[in-house]
C-alpha cells in the first residue's frame, strides 16, 4: 500500500454508502440526502455518479442524519463499538417496555 494504515474495518467503501442512501431513500436521493444533510443537490449528485466522495465535513453531515447506521453501512466489517451500543441500545428499549408492562400488570391489579 501507499503509506496509508488501513484499519482491521477496511477503508470506508463509498459503494457501500451509495447502496445505503438509495435504500434509504430509493427515489429523489440526492434531494432527500441533500434535505436531511443540510448539503447541496448538486454535491451529493456527485456521490451518487461517482465523481467524488464525501469529504470530511460531509461525512459528518451524513452521521447526523443517519446515525450509526450509515457507519456500518460503509464498512464490510463494522466496528465491534457498532454493534455493542446497538445491542446496548436493544436492552435499554426492552428494559423500558418490560417496565411499563409491569406498571400496565400493576394497573389492572389494583383495580
Amino acid at each position: 500500500m501507499s503509506g496509508q494504515k488501513v484499519s482491521k474495518f477496511g477503508q470506508a467503501n463509498p459503494d457501500r454508502l451509495i447502496r445505503f442512501l438509495r435504500g434509504v431513500h430509493p427515489t429523489k436521493t440526492a434531494e432527500n440526502v441533500a434535505g436531511s444533510t443540510g448539503l447541496p443537490v448538486s454535491t451529493v449528485r456527485k456521490w451518487l455518479d461517482g465523481s467524488s466522495a464525501p469529504g470530511f465535513i460531509a461525512s459528518w453531515s451524513l452521521i447526523g442524519a443517519y446515525g450509526l447506521p450509515i457507519i456500518a453501512a460503509a464498512f464490510e466489517t463494522k466496528p465491534k463499538w457498532i454493534d455493542d451500543d446497538f445491542r446496548a441500545r436493544c436492552m435499554r428499549d426492552l428494559d423500558a417496555r418490560e417496565a411499563l408492562r409491569r406498571e400496565e400488570h400493576r394497573s389492572l391489579i389494583d383495580r
